[in-house]
């Protein structure tokens, strides 16, 4: 329901007094998912939220770590933090804390791999990536969630967007994304039109735009352009590498726009950034603007660290939500039992 953002009130708290009844009965993914789902619905109700809180805290050893991260970004952008304060929060934000300070320091020390590549053989070149990418994995989390992940990214000198800014992008990245016809993946066109309609909510859009120069004045730009989330383009000459979590990252659409603008520095402008100075990527100058229908992943969120090394002079500035929403914008409020 909540991915379809199908909303039915008297349903989810007929749901949220069942789930209290049987939440020790619960698989660990369970207790993510349901805290998941309502925040997503916007359908407010604490005394369920209390409960997942309490549970997850007790049965940390069986969770991995993307089901405690789903109920804690729910209590946080939900605003139930003070709702919890009894019930276990303290725990799940000590682990939440360690989680994202491990995160932070590996990719403090490693975002800047690619830069090393230039002076590796071939075979080791695939041994130093493919490391990076098993330790990304090791986290087990596919997302920090929108707190943790805004905090990352700031880190590394990713401008987020905020204010009139903010509004006037996100506008016009949802007119571009209405330009997507289908799913936006060539690969769906075989399917019936329900699967096409299934997958077509699923597929997180990224709409960027970008425009980039190098020091002899060369320049390349593109209008704002949407992408959906599709298959994985490897293209390691331009020193942005994805992960495998869940399934492998390099066909988000945030991976794909990253692609793009540096495809455009390497063919267009002369900027290899794997290559040597004075053209390297660092002789590139300008900015890459993009929006995203969902949070960035971890591994496109080190994708856009491993950018920033590479192309120090080209701004990146993003906006991102927490995904599709229900249409109607009304929130309920379940009885406080």
């Amino acid at each position: 329901f909540a991915l379809l953002t199908f909303r039915d009130d008297e349903l989810l708290a007929g749901l949220s007094l069942r789930s209290q009844e049987i939440v020790a009965d619960f698989i660990p993914q369970n207790l993510g998912n349901t805290a998941w789902a309502y925040n997503r619905l916007g359908f407010r109700d604490e005394a369920l939220m209390r409960c997942l809180v309490r549970e997850t805290s007790v049965r940390l050893q069986e969770c991995n770590g993307q089901e405690v991260l789903d109920v804690i970004e729910s209590i946080m952008t939900g605003g139930y933090e003070s709702a919890v304060q009894e019930s276990g929060w303290a725990t799940l934000l000590d682990w939440s804390g360690r989680k994202f300070a491990a995160a932070r320091h590996f990719l403090d020390n490693n975002s800047g791999m690619p830069l090393t590549l230039r002076k590796l053989s071939d075979f080791d070149r695939a041994l130093a990536v493919q490391d990076y990418c098993d330790h990304l994995a090791s986290f087990e989390l596919v997302g920090l969630g929108f707190t943790y992940t805004s905090e990352l990214l700031d880190h590394f000198g990713v401008v987020l967007l905020q204010g009139q800014a903010k509004e006037d992008w996100q506008r016009t990245a949802q007119q571009t994304a209405l330009t997507i016809s289908g799913t936006g993946n060539e690969s769906d066109t075989n399917k019936n039109i329900e699967a096409q309609e299934g997958l077509k909510v699923c597929r997180t859009v990224c709409v960027y735009r970008y425009d980039v120069r190098s020091p002899s004045g060369s320049r390349a730009s593109i209008g704002p352009t949407a992408v959906t989330s599709g298959q994985s383009k490897e293209a390691h000459e331009l020193g942005l590498f994805a992960a495998t979590l869940k399934h492998h990252r390099g066909g988000d659409g945030e991976f794909q726009a990253l692609q793009a603008c540096a495809r455009a520095c390497l063919m267009e402008l002369g900027c290899d950034p794997l290559g040597a100075p004075p053209l390297d990527g660092s002789a590139a100058e300008g900015e890459l603007w993009l929006h995203v229908s969902e949070v960035p992943c971890l591994s496109c969120a080190g994708a856009m660290a491993q950018f920033r090394n590479l192309f120090p002079g080209v701004t990146l500035y993003i906006s991102y939500t927490l995904g599709r929403q229900p249409a109607t914008s009304a929130v309920s409020a379940a009885t406080d039992r």
